[in-house]
């Protein structure tokens, strides 16, 4: 009897291994009935993945104008490492004088408390300047790297026969702790 059942169970396990092999050959659909739910498990989660994938996608095209022009400002701008203090002291100086400006007052440049990863400084004067001195001013703080107008006042120094005006300046500028370029390109594979 033993025999017999050790005959049978030796022609059993090839019968079927072979009819496993050609269920599976023929059902193109099925997976092996112990991984089909860990596959559907992970096409599941493949497209939730692709849906991550592309919201990402969209906020970064959203998004992409703000950086394109953050890198902008940063080429304009100072960067942490120069000493900021001194050279936006010096430019506004060095512009003012020569324009002709006669400047009556200028105060000590300070930080002000600006945006995460971006340093604002600033500083105040007053000034006597001709209408024409005002126009080279402002020509001159629109170069490399660009002086900000946070406040600017205008007076005539007398209503009557003005001769000049007064000028209530408040200049600031724009520093990032490092100079580095902002990686900003549209990806053409994925589009």
């Amino acid at each position: 009897m033993r025999a017999r059942i050790l005959k049978f169970a030796s022609l059993m396990i090839p019968v079927m291994l072979t009819s496993l092999a050609i269920w599976c050959l023929f059902s193109q659909d099925q997976h092996f009935p112990w991984i089909g739910s860990m596959i559907k498990e992970a096409e599941r989660q493949q497209a939730k993945l692709k849906d991550k994938i592309q919201q990402q996608r969209q906020i970064m095209q959203e998004r992409e104008p703000a950086a394109l022009e953050l890198a902008r400002i940063r080429e304009n701008s100072f960067s942490t490492a120069d000493d900021i203090i001194g050279l936006l002291r010096s430019r506004v100086e060095q512009t003012l004088s020569s324009s002709g400006t006669r400047v009556r007052t200028i105060a000590t440049p300070r930080k002000v408390k600006s945006a995460s990863g971006l340093d604002l400084y600033e500083i105040a004067l007053t000034a006597e300047a001709k209408t024409d001195e005002l126009t080279t001013i402002m020509q001159e703080f629109s170069k490399q790297p660009v002086l900000l107008w946070r406040s600017l006042a205008i007076r005539p120094n007398n209503m009557r026969k003005p001769e000049f005006l007064n000028l209530n300046i408040t200049i600031a500028v724009v520093g990032f702790p490092e100079k580095t370029s902002i990686p900003v390109e549209k990806d053409e594979n994925h589009e």
